[in-house]
């Protein structure tokens, strides 16, 4: 991704030169075509370019509108651009060479504060209005693109990483307390991180979020939602199947506009392996590049007990001509992750990523398609459906499906009444009790810690409570856990942590399954076609015949054993080969003394010596105590790397496009 920031002065006093500077400097890393500012009074907007699409390459951003002397500054890509063409009376040939940004600020002179719901695709931008002293600022519907800010009476900041809006020299950096006591309690963490940091004073906007900035008032706005996707009724389930394909193929083909070669994951799952297909049939028939694609599984191993996903993958490759890259990771690798300052580094399964990156580097690949999301929407494997179909008092086809589902994966009646109805209908309070009892570690009270301070987690109690959602746990009614599960944050969160390194290494991800339109078909279209015939993912299935391979096609199992045995053996050997290393830091840590305001450091620190005597909560008090050494130990790269004078002649303030 490119990344955009900007400094907006709430009490009309001059943006100064050297601020800019450093927020510029701070996410240098991004601008690998360039960069650009704008300083005007009290605004200042900011853009570190990275190309991806063809009409990228003569960008020039931040744009000034001559006429109406709106000034944007974007990182986005738009799928629906002839459909803006038409909408907003631009001739085909001309709309072809505008940007993004001057098609987003032409759809903003339309449309107002209403131009997010007519933009597809992904993007994070700001208008500025010097004329009404307004800042309007908008986000994707699932967080593509980044978007961090800090607001006063006196100013508004925002950049693309939270490492810019940090590099201003008077935002303190102290962390967000009610996140951190989450965190120390073992709460999920990830509705809370759509919106807010570990940084106090330092936000999110959300996803599908607008923002509107002036001298004395800040708004935000959600513009689009899951539970607003309309209902799909078609005359048959063919119409279904024809209507999805050709959603899928709409949704591949727009990300390949591309002036640089395409990648893609590939597991050997349904979602990657269609996804992969698509996009190598597209660029054959265009005459472009072989897709090259890339798995996270190690290289195939004799010494591996199981040869499923090597199956599935070289079955796809062989048959569509596709490349793939194998990933072989070491255990620098993940202790590499594992030390990273989690509340400014992204962190989310980069242990892995991290080598597709570099082998994407290689071959000057730039845009990588993903098929993350698709399990929350039109792949969505029918969690809750049994019980609906109970509640409903559809019991005829409950019976059979039941019946046809346990033909296929096995078990007894009573298992799967047990599991995949009654237990489902438990309420949480009962549910909860269940698996405490049972001693299932991934269920039960999550808000006890033997570590955390009483103090600091009695004050941060309720203040906690907002950033918190009920677990993801299977509940009746198929269409709920849908909503649940694209509201939850832990798409956004990876798709954000990959935003950033990939953005850092000169890559753009891109998930045709989080498209809008499929989305919103997945969302309206008839419960009954996730499970059907005792196969989840039903209609998906249905509709890749002549396309995906008959054995990736009706695959029982999402397994990736090769995959998971290696990194349970990286695991293992990262902390038997580094305990010095890791010891080191925790020791920084607990010396720290901004440490007891937390947890309890002796009872932390007598733990972290013997095994023996750790308790609730010392995984979280732990990482905490790693965290605190890592930035003890750390040294501030901005101010290593900054110099007002020298940096000042490389950035030039001045309007870099102008209509």
């Amino acid at each position: 991704m490119s990344a955009i920031c900007g400094i907006i002065h709430r009490n009309l006093q001059p943006v100064q030169a050297e601020m800019m500077t450093r927020l510029m400097v701070s996410l240098q890393s991004y601008g690998l075509d360039g960069q650009g500012q704008w300083r005007e009074g009290n605004a200042a907007l900011g853009h570190q370019m990275l190309y991806g699409t063809p009409e990228s390459l003569q960008a020039r951003i931040p744009w000034q509108d001559s006429g109406s002397g709106w000034v944007i500054t974007a990182d986005a890509r738009l799928d629906n651009r002839l459909e803006l063409y038409g909408a907003l009376d631009i001739p085909a040939l001309v709309g072809r060479d505008l940007s993004a940004p001057q098609l987003i600020l032409k759809a903003y002179q339309k449309w107002g504060e209403n131009c997010p719901q007519y933009l597809l695709g992904d993007f994070a931008f700001a208008i500025w209005d010097a004329q009404r002293q307004q800042l309007f600022c908008a986000r994707d519907i699932m967080g593509v693109r980044p978007f961090f800010y800090h607001i006063s009476p006196q100013r508004f900041i925002f950049a693309s990483d939270i490492k810019g809006v940090l590099a201003i020299p008077d935002i303190e950096k102290r962390f967000y307390e009610p996140l951190l006591a989450a965190m120390l309690q073992g709460h999920d963490l990830t509705y809370g991180e759509k919106s807010v940091s570990f940084y106090d004073g330092i936000l999110k906007l959300p996803p599908a979020h607008s923002l509107v900035l002036t001298p004395t008032r800040l708004e935000t706005h959600c513009y689009w939602s899951p539970e607003t996707a309309p209902e799909i009724r078609l005359k048959s389930e063919a119409d279904y199947v024809e209507a999805l394909q050709a959603l899928l193929e709409e949704s591949v083909n727009c990300r390949l506009r591309s002036a640089f070669p395409v990648g893609a994951h590939l597991s050997g799952g349904l979602d990657s392996s269609a996804i992969s297909i698509l996009a190598a049939r597209r660029l054959k028939a265009e005459n472009q590049q072989r897709l090259t694609t890339f798995s996270w599984a190690p290289a195939p191993d004799a010494s591996i007990d199981s040869d499923d996903e090597y199956r599935l993958i070289q079955e796809v490759c062989g048959r569509e001509s596709i490349n793939c890259h194998y990933i072989n990771q070491t255990v620098e690798d993940v202790l590499n992750i594992y030390t990273q300052d989690f509340t400014v580094q992204p962190t989310t399964m980069l242990f892995l990523e991290r080598h597709v990156q570099a082998a994407a580097n290689q071959q000057n690949i730039r845009l990588l398609l993903s098929g993350w999301g698709g399990d929350e929407g039109i792949t969505f494997n029918g969690r809750g459906y049994f019980a609906e179909l109970f509640l409903q008092g559809r019991w005829q086809t409950l019976w059979q499906e039941g019946k046809l589902r346990r033909e296929l994966h096995g078990g007894t009646v009573r298992q799967w009444l047990k599991t995949k109805v009654f237990e489902v209908l438990l309420p949480d309070v009962l549910f909860d009790a269940l698996r405490v009892w049972r001693k299932d570690p991934h269920y039960g009270a999550t808000d006890k810690s033997l570590y955390i301070q009483p103090e600091f987690a009695h004050r941060s109690q309720v203040a906690m409570q907002p950033l918190l959602r009920r677990t993801l746990r299977e509940r009746p009614g198929v269409r709920q856990q849908q909503w649940d599960l694209l509201t939850h944050g832990h798409l956004t969160k990876r798709i954000e942590d990959w935003a950033i390194s990939g953005g850092q290494r000169g890559l753009v991800y891109s998930y045709p399954l989080l498209d809008r339109r499929i989305l919103e078909f997945a969302l309206g279209i008839p419960r009954d076609l996730f499970f059907k015939h005792g196969w989840k993912r039903y209609l998906f299935r249905t509709a890749m015949e002549n396309i995906l391979p008959d054995a990736v096609r009706w695959n029982k199992t999402k397994d990736e054993p090769a995959l998971w045995a290696r990194q349970r053996e990286l695991s293992h050997a990262m902390r038997s080969q580094n305990k010095q290393n890791l010891q080191a830091y925790i020791t920084a840590g607990l010396k720290m003394p901004q440490l007891e305001k937390y947890v309890d450091v002796k009872r932390l620190a007598m733990a972290q010596a013997d095994p023996q005597l750790r308790q609730t909560g010392f995984g979280p008090a732990q990482r905490l105590a790693l965290l605190m050494g890592i930035q003890a130990l750390a040294k501030p790269a901005v101010e290593e790397s900054f110099s007002s004078e020298q940096q000042a002649k490389g950035q030039p303030e001045q309007t870099l496009g102008s209509s």
